[in-house]
């Protein structure tokens, strides 16, 4: 634990051994925050907060408008598509901030975990107090679990940001300079396609 930056590291290290006697390592380092909303810093946090979701309540109410106007022809254009899928994700990760807020105030790891019946044992070093030990695994476990919840996070948000840069890119269609770049990556797209695949 980093107090400076109220940072936990979560490290995670798995050896498998191999029957020719090899040992195949595999690690993932995750750095997690639970402490989000301190003091001097939750107003401004949760302000910001508030009013992304207003803009996202704003934007399902146009499309829902436009919807209703054009009917099915709302659903024969592809930007439409792309405005969907965006909305969705941000609903998705607003949730996913709540559920990951959720467990954050519920982990409160001790200091130390007295696991061991004796440090100055003779014979079986590892004789593990059982309550001490479980209560350590159970921390460990829920420091996983959050590390994968904010994973989670951070992939829909960078998708949500492709999808935002997406639709800046259509709205600015309409001036002449700024629509070369859509009308380019409109003519490419079957190559850009190909080109996704393969790499």
């Amino acid at each position: 634990y980093n107090a400076n930056l109220r940072l936990f590291c979560v490290v995670r290290l798995d050896v498998h051994f191999e029957l020719g006697g090899q040992m195949r390592m595999r690690y993932d380092i995750q750095t997690i925050s639970v402490e989000h909303y301190h003091a001097g810093y939750t107003g401004r946090r949760l302000a910001a907060e508030v009013l992304v979701m207003l803009i996202v309540f704003g934007n399902f109410i146009t499309e829902f408008v436009d919807l209703r106007r054009k009917g099915w022809d709302y659903f024969e254009s592809v930007w439409n598509y792309i405005d969907l899928l965006n909305l969705w994700l941000f609903v998705s990760a607003m949730v996913t901030w709540i559920y990951y807020q959720q467990l954050a105030s519920a982990f409160k790891p001790q200091h130390r975990f007295d696991v061991y019946q004796s440090l100055a044992s003779e014979a079986n070093f590892l004789n593990a107090k059982e309550n001490e030990f479980g209560r350590m695994v159970s921390m460990f476990h829920d420091a996983r679990t959050l590390s994968e919840v904010m994973s989670s996070y951070l992939i829909v948000n960078s998708v949500i940001f492709v999808c935002m840069l997406i639709r800046l890119l259509k709205m600015l269609d309409f001036q002449e300079r700024i629509g070369l770049v859509t009308r380019t990556i409109k003519r490419a797209s079957t190559d850009l396609l190909h080109f996704a695949v393969l790499f």
